[in-house]
C-alpha cells in the first residue's frame, strides 16, 4: 500500500507541476515597480532588466496576472521539494522515477487498448439494436454491413464525395450512428433503411427520424433516406439519382 501511495503522489505531483510551468510559459512575469511623476504614479513592469510601462486601462489586469504568476511559481517551488520528497521514499522501496513513469505509460496504453476493444464491440448505438455482419468490403478499405452500404459507399467514393461510415454523433442526449456522414457543402446524413419488411425495425426506423426531426435534420434537406424491401432492392440507378441530386445543391 506504502508503494502504491508514494507512486501516486509522485505522479500527481510531478502533473501539477507540468501543468503549472506550462500555465507560466504564457503569463507575464516581473515585477511591478510605482514611479511618482508630479501627482500621479505611473507603474512599470520590470523583467529582465527591461521596464515597460503599464496603460491605466489595463493596469490592474496585468497586476493581477503578475500577482497570480508569483504564487504559481512559488506552489510549484514547493511542489519540486516534495517530489524530492518522493523521489527518496521511491530510493527506499527500490524504485526508481523512470520506473514510475514507464508503469503509467504501460497502464495508459493497457487502457486505451481495452478502450479500443470496447469501441469496436459496441458498434451499435442505442438506436440500432440489431445484429450487424460487417463483411462486405468498399473502395475506402471499410467493412460495411449489406450490399447496399457497399453500393453506396463505392458510389460516394467513385463520385469524390467525402464521407464517414457510422460515425458516432449526439443529437441532444441520445447517442446516434448514421450509416453515412457526408461532408459536401455542409454536413448531410445518409441512412439506409434496408429492412422495411420488418415490423420492428420500421418501429425502430421511426423513433430514430424523430430524433433527426428533433436536432434540424429533415429529409430532403440535410437528411437523406433510402428504403428497401426483400421485393424492392436497392439498385445503383436509384443511388446515382440520390447522389447526382446531392451535387446539384
Amino acid at each position: 500500500m506504502f508503494e502504491v501511495d508514494i507512486k501516486r503522489l509522485y505522479l500527481r505531483t510531478l502533473d501539477s507541476i507540468t501543468a503549472m510551468e506550462e500555465e507560466m510559459r504564457y503569463m507575464r512575469k516581473g515585477i511591478i515597480i510605482v514611479r511618482k511623476k508630479g501627482n500621479a504614479e505611473q507603474r512599470y513592469v520590470r523583467y529582465q532588466g527591461k521596464e515597460t510601462f503599464i496603460q491605466k486601462a489595463s493596469e490592474e489586469e496585468i497586476c493581477q496576472e503578475i500577482a497570480r504568476y508569483q504564487m504559481i511559481k512559488g506552489q510549484c517551488e514547493q511542489m519540486r521539494k516534495d517530489l524530492k520528497k518522493y523521489e527518496r521514499a521511491l530510493k527506499i522501496i527500490q524504485v526508481t522515477p523512470e520506473q514510475v513513469i514507464h508503469e503509467r505509460e504501460i497502464f495508459q496504453q493497457e487502457e486505451e487498448r481495452m478502450l479500443k476493444k470496447i469501441h469496436e464491440s459496441y458498434r451499435k448505438s442505442l438506436y440500432s439494436p440489431f445484429e450487424e455482419n460487417y463483411q462486405y468490403p468498399t473502395m475506402k478499405g471499410e467493412l460495411v454491413s449489406s450490399k447496399s452500404e457497399m453500393m453506396i459507399a463505392n458510389t460516394l467514393f467513385l463520385k469524390g464525395i467525402p464521407y464517414e461510415y457510422e460515425k458516432p454523433i449526439f443529437l441532444g442526449t441520445e447517442r446516434m450512428r448514421p450509416d453515412f456522414t457526408l461532408e459536401y457543402k455542409g454536413e448531410m446524413i445518409w441512412e439506409h433503411c434496408g429492412r422495411m419488411d420488418d415490423p420492428e425495425y420500421v418501429k425502430n426506423w421511426q423513433d430514430r427520424r424523430m430524433i433527426y426531426f428533433q436536432n434540424g435534420y429533415y429529409e430532403g434537406n440535410n437528411l437523406i433516406v433510402t428504403y428497401e424491401d426483400a421485393r424492392h432492392p436497392l439498385t445503383q440507378e436509384t443511388i446515382d439519382a440520390v447522389i447526382n441530386d446531392i451535387m446539384r445543391k
